[in-house]
């Protein structure tokens, strides 16, 4: 008896680590899916309205928890405007802060970033760092307060890539990221870390 007990708690223990490090992936891909839809959503009413609209991040102490779609152009969130809150432990991050980027040959496009995008005016005439939609359905720049929101930069066609991080404990982080096409295709991706690790 004793023999069996000790057989179930050497292999509990070997279990609990892979069941909670599954859960954290399930919670990371949930979000990840919370910020497409958040894109699609963005995406969906700017061809409606046959405008430009932005969605922005933001959160408390400068760690991004929150994304939404910003309706009237005025760069904060606002009572009826759509947001997503990240699940706790997770947040948006920039392409400095992942281990890899998403290779741009794997994409097809070079993406712009919140860190890597030399940003877009919105409605207002405020200098954002965000994705923005045309009213065709395309992700779009805005360059200057005047211009149109276009999808077309002299860097090439706009993309974009969002990433996500959940933090396990201090020196482990699992990651994900969101990337949308010039043509506007949506994709979530994952990252396996190590040395044959890649976004997948």
């Amino acid at each position: 008896m004793l023999v069996v007990t000790a057989i179930l708690l050497i292999v509990g223990s070997l279990s609990i680590p892979n069941i909670t490090r599954a859960v954290d992936n399930m919670r990371l891909k949930a979000a990840a899916q919370q910020v497409a839809s958040m894109y699609q959503q963005g995406r969906i009413q700017a061809t409606q309205d046959d405008t430009y609209h932005e969605l922005l991040t933001g959160g408390a102490a400068g760690i991004q928890t929150q994304i939404w779609l910003d309706l009237d152009g005025d760069g904060q969130w606002d009572v009826g405007e759509p947001l997503a809150q990240m699940p706790s432990q997770v947040s948006l991050i920039n392409q400095q802060s992942v281990p890899a980027q998403v290779n741009p040959a794997t994409l097809g496009f070079a993406p712009l970033a919140v860190d890597n995008s030399s940003g877009t005016y919105n409605q207002s005439g405020l200098k954002v760092q965000a994705l923005a939609w045309n009213g065709q359905g395309l992700p779009c720049q805005r360059v200057a307060p005047g211009a149109l929101c276009s999808n077309q930069l002299q860097t090439g066609s706009v993309g974009w890539v969002q990433y996500l991080q959940l933090q396990r404990s201090i020196n482990q982080a699992l990651y994900a990221a969101v990337t949308v096409s010039p043509t506007g295709k949506i994709k979530i991706w994952s990252y396996s870390p190590g040395a044959n690790g890649g976004w997948f």
